[in-house]
């Protein structure tokens, strides 16, 4: 999947695994048009997030 730059997206670091699944239901979700959000991979630690 790939964003288009030119239009307003959002990335997403969740924290652990419950969190990455609530965003992929919103990445899924049937409302949005095109790819507008990317989930990156967990980052297992809220500390690791800041980083």
């Amino acid at each position: 999947m790939a964003l288009n730059k030119y239009q307003p997206h959002l990335y997403v670091i969740p924290e652990d695994d419950a969190n990455r699944q609530i965003c992929v239901g919103f990445q899924t979700s049937h409302f949005l048009r095109g790819p507008v959000i990317q989930v990156l991979p967990n980052a297992d630690d809220w500390s690791k997030v800041i980083e």
